[in-house]
């Protein structure tokens, strides 16, 4: 009975080490990220799943780096198609970063950037491009709006008609805590990141 007493708790114990010992992302913690596949608004579905890749290594907190090339995974939670009177939409959230050697840590990240695409590392194309307003992002004619609530998401919309979130497109996110929004969302819970190229 005492050595099966014993073991149970050494069992307990192990599993609370680990918990304690799981990995999180620091609130405010910026990473930029890029997207691994297209996703067109005409075939996807909600619960389609959406994933990402670091784009630089980033600390998380607690001298975790965690490496360029991580996973950022996501999913599609609505899909709204040219149908709708208000153009397309769609909805995703970003809830979970995988790193090699099995590591993995929740995220509730929204977006709060858009960055040039790489196609802007190219000299010819950048050349080409400065006759034209702005950089290139594979998001012209695309709004992204930030919903910063206790279940964060982020919406991609576009009053064109069906859209492709391109492969390549490249973000910045930020890990929240919606019950303690920084500052820059206190007076709105609705951030506009990209306003659609006119």
């Amino acid at each position: 009975m005492w050595v099966r007493g014993v073991g149970i708790l050494c069992v307990f114990l192990c599993s609370a080490f680990s918990l304690a010992e799981q990995p999180t992302v620091k609130r405010d913690t910026q990473f930029p990220v890029q997207l691994r596949q297209d996703t067109p608004t005409a075939t996807a579905k909600p619960g389609s799943a959406l994933e990402f890749v670091t784009t630089a290594g980033v600390l998380i907190g607690n001298g975790i780096v965690v490496p360029r090339g991580s996973r950022v995974l996501g999913k599609v939670e609505e899909v709204r198609s040219r149908s709708s009177a208000a153009g397309a939409v769609l909805r995703v959230s970003l809830h979970r970063l995988e790193w090699d050697g099995g590591g993995s840590t929740p995220l509730n990240a929204v977006v709060i950037g858009v960055e040039p695409s790489d196609a802007d590392d190219n000299p010819l194309w950048r050349h080409l491009h400065r006759a034209v307003k702005g950089r290139p992002t594979m998001l012209e004619h695309i709004s992204v709006r930030s919903h910063i609530v206790p279940e964060p998401f982020v919406d991609f919309g576009c009053d064109r008609g069906d859209f492709i979130l391109r492969r390549g497109v490249r973000l910045v996110l930020l890990q929240i805590d919606p019950e303690r929004a920084p500052v820059m969302f206190a007076r709105s819970p609705v951030l506009e990141v990209r306003s659609p190229a006119k």
